[in-house]
Protein backbone atom coordinates (compact mmCIF):
# COMPACT_ATOMS: atom_id res chain seq x y z
CA UNK A 1 0.00 0.00 0.00
CA UNK A 2 1.61 3.22 -0.91
CA UNK A 3 1.84 5.80 2.32
CA UNK A 4 -0.08 8.83 1.57
CA UNK A 5 -1.51 10.82 4.16
CA UNK A 6 -3.11 13.60 1.33
CA UNK A 7 -4.90 11.01 -1.22
CA UNK A 8 -6.42 14.61 -2.87
CA UNK A 9 -2.93 16.08 -3.21
CA UNK A 10 -2.08 12.94 -5.11
CA UNK A 11 -5.19 12.69 -6.90
CA UNK A 12 -4.62 15.95 -7.89
CA UNK A 13 -0.98 15.64 -9.06
CA UNK A 14 -1.89 12.83 -11.13
CA UNK A 15 -5.66 14.34 -13.19
CA UNK A 16 -3.48 14.90 -16.26
CA UNK A 17 -2.40 11.16 -16.25
CA UNK A 18 -5.87 10.11 -15.98
CA UNK A 19 -7.59 12.62 -18.73
CA UNK A 20 -4.91 11.92 -20.41
CA UNK A 21 -5.43 8.23 -20.40
CA UNK A 22 -9.43 8.46 -20.77
CA UNK A 23 -8.86 10.52 -24.02
CA UNK A 24 -7.24 7.88 -25.93
CA UNK A 25 -8.54 8.03 -29.57
CA UNK A 26 -10.33 5.03 -29.30
CA UNK A 27 -11.94 5.39 -25.81
CA UNK A 28 -13.92 9.07 -26.86
CA UNK A 29 -17.12 7.04 -27.40
CA UNK A 30 -16.67 6.21 -23.98
CA UNK A 31 -14.77 9.18 -22.43
CA UNK A 32 -17.17 9.12 -19.23
CA UNK A 33 -16.79 5.66 -18.62
CA UNK A 34 -13.42 5.48 -19.11
CA UNK A 35 -12.48 8.00 -16.82
CA UNK A 36 -14.44 6.80 -14.43
CA UNK A 37 -12.38 3.54 -14.73
CA UNK A 38 -9.29 5.70 -14.88
CA UNK A 39 -9.75 6.85 -11.27
CA UNK A 40 -10.94 3.64 -10.27
CA UNK A 41 -7.53 2.36 -11.25
CA UNK A 42 -5.81 5.06 -9.93
CA UNK A 43 -7.01 4.22 -6.64
CA UNK A 44 -6.49 0.57 -6.41
CA UNK A 45 -2.84 1.58 -8.01
CA UNK A 46 -2.87 3.76 -4.53
CA UNK A 47 -4.10 0.75 -2.41
CA UNK A 48 -1.65 -1.90 -3.68
CA UNK A 49 1.43 -0.51 -4.37
CA UNK A 50 4.37 -2.00 -2.57
CA UNK A 51 7.30 -0.06 -1.75
CA UNK A 52 9.64 -3.16 -1.50
CA UNK A 53 9.29 -3.60 -5.26
CA UNK A 54 11.83 -0.65 -5.48
CA UNK A 55 9.34 0.86 -8.89
CA UNK A 56 8.60 3.94 -8.97
CA UNK A 57 5.05 4.85 -8.29
CA UNK A 58 4.52 7.05 -11.16
CA UNK A 59 5.35 4.26 -13.68
CA UNK A 60 3.03 1.45 -11.63
CA UNK A 61 0.66 3.88 -11.55
CA UNK A 62 0.41 4.37 -15.19
CA UNK A 63 0.82 1.10 -16.08
CA UNK A 64 -2.25 -0.23 -14.13
CA UNK A 65 -4.30 2.59 -15.41
CA UNK A 66 -3.55 2.17 -19.35
CA UNK A 67 -3.61 -1.35 -18.52
CA UNK A 68 -7.42 -1.35 -17.18
CA UNK A 69 -8.60 1.17 -19.58
CA UNK A 70 -6.98 -1.72 -22.18
CA UNK A 71 -9.36 -4.33 -20.65
CA UNK A 72 -12.20 -1.70 -20.71
CA UNK A 73 -11.82 -1.25 -24.42
CA UNK A 74 -11.75 -4.73 -25.23
CA UNK A 75 -14.93 -5.60 -23.68
CA UNK A 76 -16.19 -2.51 -25.34
CA UNK A 77 -14.74 -3.73 -28.68
CA UNK A 78 -16.39 -7.45 -28.43
CA UNK A 79 -20.04 -5.66 -27.78
CA UNK A 80 -19.52 -3.32 -30.46
CA UNK A 81 -18.40 -6.06 -33.19
CA UNK A 82 -21.50 -7.98 -32.71
CA UNK A 83 -23.93 -5.25 -33.01
CA UNK A 84 -25.34 -4.92 -36.38
CA UNK A 85 -26.54 -2.02 -37.59
CA UNK A 86 -29.65 -0.76 -39.49
CA UNK A 87 -28.07 -0.73 -42.49
CA UNK A 88 -26.62 -4.08 -42.02
CA UNK A 89 -30.26 -5.38 -41.41
CA UNK A 90 -31.38 -4.63 -44.69
CA UNK A 91 -28.47 -6.41 -46.52
CA UNK A 92 -28.87 -9.26 -44.20
CA UNK A 93 -32.20 -9.92 -45.39
CA UNK A 94 -31.52 -9.06 -48.74
CA UNK A 95 -28.95 -11.44 -48.47
CA UNK A 96 -30.54 -14.39 -47.01
CA UNK A 97 -33.53 -13.78 -50.49
CA UNK A 98 -30.38 -14.64 -52.57
CA UNK A 99 -29.58 -17.73 -50.85
CA UNK A 100 -33.11 -18.59 -50.94
CA UNK A 101 -32.80 -19.03 -54.77
CA UNK A 102 -31.89 -22.75 -56.01
CA UNK A 103 -29.17 -22.13 -58.13
CA UNK A 104 -26.77 -20.08 -55.76
CA UNK A 105 -27.57 -22.77 -52.63
CA UNK A 106 -26.49 -25.43 -54.85
CA UNK A 107 -23.13 -23.79 -55.71
CA UNK A 108 -23.03 -23.24 -51.97
CA UNK A 109 -23.33 -26.53 -51.19
CA UNK A 110 -20.76 -27.69 -53.98
CA UNK A 111 -18.12 -25.40 -52.71
CA UNK A 112 -19.09 -26.32 -49.20
CA UNK A 113 -18.53 -30.11 -49.82
CA UNK A 114 -15.03 -28.78 -52.46
CA UNK A 115 -13.96 -27.21 -48.95
CA UNK A 116 -14.12 -30.31 -47.35
CA UNK A 117 -12.61 -32.48 -49.43
CA UNK A 118 -9.89 -29.93 -49.73
CA UNK A 119 -9.43 -29.49 -45.95
CA UNK A 120 -9.51 -33.76 -45.42
CA UNK A 121 -6.78 -33.69 -47.68
CA UNK A 122 -4.62 -31.41 -44.85
CA UNK A 123 -2.47 -33.48 -42.01
CA UNK A 124 -3.68 -33.93 -39.48
CA UNK A 125 -2.07 -31.02 -37.64
CA UNK A 126 -3.40 -28.58 -40.05
CA UNK A 127 -6.85 -30.18 -39.92
CA UNK A 128 -7.27 -29.55 -35.97
CA UNK A 129 -5.94 -26.14 -36.24
CA UNK A 130 -8.57 -24.99 -39.05
CA UNK A 131 -11.26 -26.64 -37.35
CA UNK A 132 -10.45 -25.23 -33.60
CA UNK A 133 -9.36 -21.64 -35.37
CA UNK A 134 -11.83 -21.09 -38.50
CA UNK A 135 -14.81 -23.47 -37.28
CA UNK A 136 -14.75 -23.40 -33.44
CA UNK A 137 -13.47 -19.75 -33.19
CA UNK A 138 -10.77 -20.44 -30.61
CA UNK A 139 -7.95 -18.25 -30.29
CA UNK A 140 -4.33 -19.37 -31.59
CA UNK A 141 -3.25 -18.83 -27.76
CA UNK A 142 -6.18 -21.17 -26.68
CA UNK A 143 -5.63 -23.67 -29.86
CA UNK A 144 -1.80 -23.83 -28.72
CA UNK A 145 -2.89 -25.07 -25.37
CA UNK A 146 -5.26 -27.93 -26.52
CA UNK A 147 -2.77 -29.24 -29.15
CA UNK A 148 0.00 -28.99 -26.56
CA UNK A 149 2.35 -26.99 -29.50
CA UNK A 150 3.27 -23.01 -29.43
CA UNK A 151 1.25 -20.30 -30.59
CA UNK A 152 4.15 -19.94 -33.20
CA UNK A 153 3.44 -23.09 -34.67
CA UNK A 154 -0.08 -22.88 -34.68
CA UNK A 155 0.25 -19.75 -36.61
CA UNK A 156 2.51 -21.22 -38.93
CA UNK A 157 0.60 -24.20 -39.55
CA UNK A 158 -2.40 -21.81 -40.48
CA UNK A 159 -1.17 -20.64 -42.67
CA UNK A 160 0.73 -22.68 -44.76
CA UNK A 161 -3.38 -24.57 -44.28
CA UNK A 162 -5.09 -21.38 -45.58
CA UNK A 163 -1.94 -21.27 -48.30
CA UNK A 164 -3.08 -24.80 -49.07
CA UNK A 165 -6.84 -24.63 -49.32
CA UNK A 166 -6.49 -21.16 -51.27
CA UNK A 167 -4.53 -22.75 -54.35
CA UNK A 168 -6.79 -26.29 -53.87
CA UNK A 169 -9.95 -24.09 -54.00
CA UNK A 170 -8.74 -21.99 -57.16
Amino acid sequence: MYKTNNFEKLFHDYQGLLCKAARQHHLQTIYEEAYAHAVLSFYEAVQNYDTSLHVPFAGYAKAKVYGDLRTLFKKYRRNWQREISADNDDNLKNQLLTIADKSIFEDNIVSKLSLQNAVNQLPPRQQKIIKYTIINGCTQAQTAKILGISQQAVAANKKQALNYLKQFLS
